[in-house]
């Protein structure tokens, strides 16, 4: 197998970041000239309360760095190792897709349960994916 396909969930990843950033401007620009919150807000973070679309846009990047570092350290494992193969792949493309829905879901309807069945189904995958990879390396 092609041990460089593994960077293409990753990719997806970095754009959705990447994205999101841009969203998170637009919806700071928005409440700003809404003058729904003081530009002043900004500087520390403090102060005013955000509008819930800023604040979900603020927490999804959040979460854009919290569970991705584990997946980009062991697909960075997984390549170095030579361990890629199609079981290791898939487990990598249910992560990021369900990184896409789950960030999709936090800054349209943000329906709690929804997210939370999306963020297990990532999780699951994230789990399955370093008990494959330690399995192999160990």
């Amino acid at each position: 197998m092609e041990q460089t396909l593994i960077f293409q969930p990753v990719f997806v990843l970095v754009a959705l970041t990447l994205l999101m950033y841009m969203h998170l401007i637009m919806q700071r620009t928005a409440a700003v000239k809404n003058k729904e919150i003081s530009p002043r807000y900004f500087r520390v973070l403090q102060g005013d309360t955000q509008p819930e679309k800023v604040a979900a846009a603020d927490r999804n990047i959040i979460n854009l760095f919290e569970l991705p570092v584990l997946f980009y350290s062991a697909v960075v494992i997984a390549y170095v190792t030579n361990t890629v193969d199609n079981w290791l792949l898939g487990l990598a493309w249910v992560f990021a897709v369900s990184r896409v829905v789950h960030s999709a879901i936090h800054v349209t309807s943000n329906h709690v349960m929804n997210r939370l069945r999306v963020f297990f189904l990532g999780y699951a995958a994230l789990i399955a994916f370093w008990v494959v990879l330690a399995w192999r390396l160990i």
